[in-house]
């Protein structure tokens, strides 16, 4: 049941790491996201941490309760996923990723839940190279 957890030290929240995200991306597209995420050496040799963050642009969906809407979706999504994430052969690398919801409308969890195992399924065959 661990598995299906998201800690507070999961989440990608602090600036410098999110501008290092930024700076040398790989991008992943599956509709109605954009997945960016970077892979960088860690303190420790042995642990390998994965951090995630969601955005919604305000450009995009108006309304805050709907971005708000699409944030639960997209975590929920995740925490269900994460595990299917692939990080044997990255020991003592950070993953930072980020999901970008590009659509101007609200998706359907199910469909949010299928874009994101396989932008997920992407990531594990760019990790393995």
């Amino acid at each position: 049941m661990a598995a299906f957890t998201l800690k507070k030290s999961e989440i990608l929240s602090s600036k410098k790491e999110i501008a290092l995200l930024f700076k040398n991306p790989v991008l992943l597209f599956k509709y109605p996201f954009k997945l960016y995420y970077s892979i960088e050496p860690a303190n420790n040799d042995e642990i390998t941490s994965l951090k995630y963050a969601v955005s919604i642009p305000k450009k995009n969906i108006k309304k805050a309760a709907k971005r708000n809407l699409l944030k639960r979706r997209t975590k929920e999504s995740f925490r269900l996923l994460k595990g299917n994430i692939n990080t044997d052969y990255l020991k003592g690398k950070n993953i930072n990723i980020m999901f970008v919801y590009i659509s101007s409308d609200i998706e359907e969890y199910s469909n949010i839940y299928s874009s994101i195992e396989k932008l997920i399924q992407k990531l594990n065959i760019e990790l393995k190279r």
